[in-house]
């Protein structure tokens, strides 16, 4: 697709989301570009920009077309895995003068054909970053996770945004966004003038967000790696919306650990959900948990197993001190409000 092409695409869409007697001009309101636009934080985003008055064009990417409409969107079939989808990608920031681009564009659980994960999270995420090094944006927004920090005996009790990401050593769902965390810093360091943000969530709890944790929290019985009772952390699905909102709105360099206050033992966990555990010796639960992802009888491969064996609590001082975000609820207060259906 040619910027030529492109152009007048846009103008014919702009036209047909336009008001009566309004007419395509520049615009000193934002413009920005969202893939993932059908994902759980994409919705929710999505619904805030348009209510937002300083946000004048938001240009949708994705496969299909989204349930919501606004005469603020446009929207591209786009797939990000396409060979040479990179230029297009470039030549639509382009002609709609895009300001800024938030990337939510992944899977939220691990899926046993590992291939198609990686082609999404991986090429998918280095054709987007192509694009923003070319087109004349400011800003991008990468949405992350905690879990790219591994769960590991050697963890300290809090891990800042400088501790390695030891998630590289688990499957292949993690691996693969820990590679992305190191594209997004390369494109940081090779264009010092575009403001690049990477969000690191903590698992957000909603009866409208699926991943492996609340999967696991569906479940009535729980395989745990026996003697150990790590600790974990959520997030609720309104702060890290906000925490999201806050990074296009402003900018912040670099990585930021979004997470909610506290902290709860996995048998607190495991009491206030009324689940029941099943101690098993690591050396069996480990190959247990394979099988069962094997024959689609289980959330995640076994490596999985590490997050109820050693705690991966991320400490959110960064984002409070630099980006100003303060959760507004708790661990244990996402939690009990998910479990009254409430999110």
């Amino acid at each position: 697709m040619t910027s030529s092409i492109v152009k007048r695409r846009n103008a014919q869409r702009w036209r047909e989301h336009a008001p009566s007697g309004v007419t395509e001009r520049k615009t000193s309101r934002r413009r920005i570009a969202l893939t993932g636009v059908r994902s759980f934080l994409g919705r929710r985003l999505l619904h805030l920009l348009r209510k937002d008055r300083r946000y004048g064009k938001i240009i949708l990417l994705d496969v299909a077309r989204p349930e919501e409409r606004s005469r603020k969107c446009v929207f591209y079939a786009v797939d990000l895995t396409q060979p040479g989808i990179d230029q297009t990608i470039t030549d639509i920031l382009a002609a709609e003068g895009v300001d800024a681009v938030a990337h939510l564009a992944f899977p939220s659980t691990p899926r046993r054909d590992e291939r198609v994960s990686h082609e999404l999270t991986v090429i998918g995420t280095l054709n987007i970053l192509k694009a923003c090094a070319r087109a004349p944006i400011h800003k991008l927004v990468v949405r992350s996770t905690t879990l790219v920090y591994g769960a590991d005996y050697r963890n300290p009790s809090l891990l800042d945004e400088n501790y390695p990401l030891n998630g590289a050593r688990a499957d292949g769902f993690i691996r693969d966004q820990v590679e992305v965390e190191r594209m997004v810093n390369k494109l940081a360091s090779n264009h010092p003038d575009k403001t690049v943000t990477a969000l690191r969530f903590c698992p957000i709890l909603s009866h409208h967000h699926t991943d492996v944790i609340t999967r696991f929290l569906n479940r009535s019985t729980i395989v745990t790696p026996f003697g150990y009772d790590p600790l974990i952390q959520f997030i609720h699905p309104d702060d890290a919306l906000m925490a999201l909102k806050k990074a296009l709105d402003e900018d912040y360099h670099g990585a930021f650990n979004i997470v909610g206050r506290g902290v709860l033992y996995l048998s607190t966990v495991l009491w206030l959900t009324n689940k029941r555990a099943v101690p098993l010796l690591s050396s069996l639960a480990y190959p247990l948990a394979d099988a069962l992802w094997y024959l689609n009888a289980w959330e995640a491969p076994g490596r999985h197993l590490d997050f109820l064996r050693y705690s991966c609590v991320a400490d959110g001082e960064k984002a409070e001190r630099v980006m100003g975000f303060s959760p507004r609820y708790s661990t244990k207060e996402a939690l009990l409000a998910y479990l009254k259906n409430e999110i």
